[in-house]
């Protein structure tokens, strides 16, 4: 694995990008099909001087799928399982995709980018069976995923996949690495967790107003004294 790779920003100046040993950890616990982990999301930091973490999980495709960002170019690596199952025998075996999104909202400048990138972050995604380079989501539908794996394998072929992530899987350990996204990284990353809201104290209700003293009632005008009859 590279700690540091030669690049060219975005302006066409090249120069070094470092790729944190963290994010290496936190691909090959992906790997390991023993974690819970399932899947990564890297993005590039501000100057293209760091390769950075902007996601990870454990609940697969669709989760994988929804933190994918329109605006950006982002590189990702899932874990799925591949079945093969012929009545008396079944077995499942993990496969690895490496994923090079570049979001159709992606400026021309960094879109024209994608590829060298690609090339830095597929030393990172070793391992993998499939890569693939998309702007479009339905490419994550089943059918077209599936055929992908599909023809990436060898003569025998499994007669199924699972993208459920951890799903009917048992025994599966939670393994810690030290790949955690950094605020600045998340600042600009749109398929982060949106924080919930603080909700608001309604405000204090105004005081009642006191009641006006009742005015006093007007003096009954006095009676005229009774005049004597003739």
């Amino acid at each position: 694995s590279k700690a540091t790779v030669s690049v060219l920003n975005w302006t066409g100046a090249e120069h070094t990008m470092k790729i944190p040993q963290a994010l290496h950890d936190a691909w090959e616990n992906v790997r390991n099909d023993k974690t819970t982990a399932n899947y990564i999301i890297c993005g590039i930091g501000a100057g293209m001087k760091e390769a950075t973490l902007l996601a990870k999980g454990t609940a697969g495709l669709s989760e994988f799928v929804g933190k994918l960002d329109d605006e950006q170019v982002l590189f990702g690596g899932l874990r799925c399982r591949a079945i093969d199952d012929r009545g008396t025998t079944r077995s499942v075996r993990s496969k690895f995709i490496f994923v090079t999104w570049v979001g159709p909202k992606v400026k021309a400048i960094q879109r024209a980018k994608a590829g060298t990138l690609r090339t830095v972050f597929c030393d990172l995604f070793h391992g993998a069976h499939l890569s693939l380079q998309t702007s479009d989501k339905t490419d994550f539908e089943e059918k077209p995923l599936v055929h992908s794996l599909q023809a990436s394998t060898g003569a025998h072929k499994p007669n199924g996949y699972e993208f459920n992530g951890n799903d009917n899987e048992e025994g599966l350990m939670d393994c810690p690495d030290d790949a955690l996204p950094s605020p600045s990284s998340l600042a600009s990353f749109k398929g982060a967790p949106k924080k919930e809201a603080t909700p608001q104290a309604a405000p204090a209700a105004p005081p009642a107003a006191k009641p006006s003293p009742a005015a006093a009632p007007a003096p009954a005008p006095a009676a005229e004294p009774e005049k004597p009859a003739p």
